[in-house]
């Protein structure tokens, strides 16, 4: 076997490199850590070095339990309107009863309502969701106008530099 970087000790994100495995995959050497939640973990040394595993798992599920804390009752998302939470779960998620503006009730995550993937029933594919927004450029000027797609989604991808919502 050849030499390997040795880590022990050093944290990354949630944990703390114990010590190197015999195994190997294409990520490189298997390590074993110890997560801030108490439990061990193997992971590739090039995942954990790169940032890509910070955790055993436990930040996805406190991710998925933050997310599932807020109420969405009441909240509208295009043509839907939050009834509630439906008292059931899809990947961890809370499904969220809602009524159409057509009268028909579907279930969706948090997550599918909040980024615009779910704006109907699916009754109207062709319903778009218009945003009036208003964009300060660095000189001062002032750009008022309204798009089908959500401003700061607009301005993530490149379109008209930067967002400054007033």
């Amino acid at each position: 076997m050849g030499a390997h970087k040795d880590i022990t000790g050093q944290r990354f994100g949630k944990l703390v490199a114990l010590k190197p495995t015999e195994k190997r995959t294409s990520g490189g050497r298997i390590w074993v850590f110890q997560c801030d939640c108490g439990n061990i973990h193997e992971a590739p040394i090039g995942a954990v070095t790169r940032g890509n595993t910070r955790s055993c798992g436990c930040l996805h599920a406190e991710s998925v339990r933050l997310s599932n804390s807020v109420d969405l009752s009441g909240q509208r998302f295009g043509m839907l309107m939050v009834i509630g939470d439906s008292g059931r779960i899809k990947n961890g998620a809370i499904l969220w009863e809602c009524e159409c503006d057509c009268g028909n009730k579907v279930l969706f995550t948090a997550n599918q309502l909040n980024s615009g993937a779910k704006l109907n029933c699916g009754c109207d594919k062709d319903y778009r969701f218009y945003c009036v927004y208003k964009h300060v450029f660095p000189d001062g000027k002032v750009y008022i106008g309204n798009t089908s797609r959500m401003p700061l989604n607009r301005w993530h991808f490149g379109y008209n530099g930067q967002f400054n919502m007033r």
